[in-house]
């Protein structure tokens, strides 16, 4: 019968996932020893003020036992704070990270892993409320979790298009786009950049509204008369800055929205707002209410 006792083996002591301070781990099995998906079982004892640092894993589900202590741990972008007895599940494809934040006490916890069966294949088509916490933070975080919750009221659909962009769909048909975990020098252009959902570094985010006719203002007519409104909208239809679709986009053209001439915007003629703000998302809604209402109408 394998019996180890964690308290006798010797550990390694260093950086963990480049953390802070200096962790030890005893490996008391390790996959040589394992004769089932689960991959090793370690005791790691992090110092006050240590921690295992930010990281991202693939087709393995890692689990953590607090066994003496307690700290933060972050799952996917959300904290919380964790103490003895406590079990953490931290899922395929995750981000992860735990604290010690204490000044003088060790955060004490067990580790095992088990690998996913099958081909290691990332979740596919994830919806935008399941990866948002992973990558927005602050005001931006909450303006899309606000879009987000207005969706499911109105019963709008999201449906996964490419990397972290989605449809927003009605009746078959599409109301607007939103692309999540942008860098921020790329948001609101036809061509972007995402960020690495590892990055601690949080990115943009901006939601396309879609309207029917840049010619024809038909059931528009109250947003065209206010006159704030509508220089905002006109503001935000997507100027070219050559950003690198080149082969379909570049150069850019002038555009009529609803009588107003539009100087150099892009062919790709959809109104986007990158990062919308508290004053901003009320007119992304606006503007999908009516698509809404142009639909229910006909």
């Amino acid at each position: 019968m394998p019996i180890k006792n964690f308290h006798q083996i010797k550990p390694h002591i260093g950086p963990c996932h480049d953390g802070d301070g200096l962790v030890r781990v005893a490996e008391v099995f390790g996959k040589g020893d394992l004769q089932t998906p689960l991959q090793f079982i370690h005791h790691t004892v992090l110092p006050p003020k240590a921690t295992i640092g930010l990281h991202k894993h693939g087709n393995d589900e890692e689990v953590y036992i607090v066994i003496a202590g307690s700290g933060v741990m972050e799952v996917d972008g959300v904290k919380t704070a964790v103490t003895e007895g406590d079990t953490i599940l931290n899922p395929p494809y995750g981000t992860h990270a735990l604290y010690n934040t204490s000044d003088t006490e060790e955060l004490r916890i067990i580790v095992f892993a088990a690998k996913g069966a099958g081909n290691p294949q990332k979740p596919a088509k994830p919806k935008p409320e399941e990866i948002v916490n992973k990558l927005l933070e602050g005001e931006n975080l909450a303006r899309a979790r606000e879009l987000i919750a207005y969706f499911k009221e109105n019963k709008i659909s999201t449906q996964w298009t490419n990397t972290n962009t989605w449809k927003a769909m009605k009746k078959g048909e599409g109301v607007c786009y939103i692309r999540i975990g942008l860098e921020p020098d790329t948001a609101g252009a036809c061509y972007v950049k995402f960020k690495d959902p590892g990055d601690p570094v949080k990115g943009a985010w901006d939601v396309q509204a879609e309207v029917p006719s840049f010619n024809d203002a038909g059931g528009y007519e109250e947003i065209q008369r206010n006159q704030q409104l509508f220089d905002l909208l006109c503001e935000k239809v997507r100027k070219c800055t050559n950003c690198g679709n080149k082969k379909k986009c570049a150069p850019g053209v002038n555009v009529t929205l609803w009588g107003r001439e539009l100087i150099n915007r892009c062919k790709f003629t959809g109104i986007p707002f990158v990062n919308p703000n508290a004053e901003e998302l009320p007119c992304v809604m606006k503007l999908i209410d009516k698509r809404l209402q142009a639909m229910n109408n006909r």
